[in-house]
């Protein structure tokens, strides 16, 4: 049951104060994956706003995203987690971002490798 709409320029908790509802808007997350491997290839595992990745070569996989940024100038956040040794991941880079994809690559130690990784990208929504 719908019941409308809720409008508000400041959010107050109280005991915590208060906080303008930009900076949870502008402040939040608006893309965020987490992959896994099954048999060679990535899996999401749990998402937001995310509706593929592929593998496009060892160690590459690239993010669909469901609903699209405002421009191609966002920032993503990468890492490896999960799996033995994941700590040890020497690269992980980002490139060919647009509005509604990017891809990322995990090198170890010089090699490209399949490793799970967590990705979060800020940035406003189209």
């Amino acid at each position: 049951m719908a019941f409308g709409t809720l409008k508000a320029d400041t959010l107050t908790h109280s005991t915590a104060g208060s906080l303008a509802t930009n900076y949870v808007v502008n402040g939040s997350s608006k893309v965020w994956a987490a992959t896994e491997y099954s048999s060679g290839t990535p899996v999401i595992s749990d998402s937001l706003n995310v509706s593929s990745v592929s593998d496009d070569d060892t160690g590459e996989m690239t993010f669909s995203i469901s609903s699209a940024l405002s421009s191609a100038n966002f920032s993503i956040t990468t890492g490896p987690f999960g799996g033995t040794g994941a700590g040890n991941m020497t690269n992980i880079t980002w490139f060919d971002r647009t509005t509604s994809a990017y891809s990322i690559l995990t090198v170890d130690n010089g090699t490209r490798e399949d490793r799970e990784t967590g990705t979060t990208v800020m940035g406003d929504l189209a």
